[in-house]
C-alpha cells in the first residue's frame, strides 16, 4: 500500500505523462495499463482498507 492516490478521478494516473514528481516521466502506470489491455487484462486504481494505493489486475486466466 502506498500513501494513497491525490488526484480526482484517480483513473488520471493511467493518463499518458500524468506524474506527482516533477523528476518522473508519467509513462510508467500508462504503460502497464496498455501492455495489460493488450492481455485482455483490466488495471485499475483504487484505495486499500488501510487508505493507500492499490492497483487491482483482472482478467487474468492463471493455468493450472
Amino acid at each position: 500500500d502506498g500513501p494513497g492516490i491525490d488526484v480526482e478521478p484517480p483513473e488520471r494516473v493511467f493518463d499518458a505523462g500524468h506524474t506527482a514528481v516533477a523528476e518522473n516521466t508519467g509513462f510508467g502506470l500508462y504503460v502497464a495499463r496498455r501492455v495489460a489491455a493488450d492481455q485482455g487484462w483490466t488495471v485499475t486504481a483504487a484505495e486499500s482498507e488501510s487508505g493507500g494505493a492499490r492497483f487491482d489486475i483482472g482478467n487474468v486466466d492463471c493455468p493450472e
